[in-house]
């Protein structure tokens, strides 16, 4: 992800609308490995960012496999 990008938060409706499937769809994704979780931004408040999302989007096998495997890139920690 590219770290001079502020986050731009979107809601699980946003995101199951740009992913054309259900809610509980996104969660076997996520339960899976092959998507990535939102994060809480408040109390009982859960978003994805859009920047990764869009990471997600560009290569959907390499975000499965970095995550999957727990690998760490350079440019990851740059991210944190």
């Amino acid at each position: 992800m590219d770290s001079t990008k502020s986050p731009r938060w979107v809601p699980r409706a946003v995101v199951c609308s740009r992913y054309k499937t259900t809610d509980r769809t996104i969660d076997r994704w996520i339960d899976a490995g092959k998507f990535p979780p939102p994060q809480v931004i408040g109390v009982n408040t859960f978003r994805w960012n859009l920047n990764v999302l869009d990471e997600y989007d560009a290569d959907p096998d390499g975000w499965k496999e970095q995550h999957a495997t727990g690998q760490i890139t350079e440019q990851s920690k740059l991210d944190v």
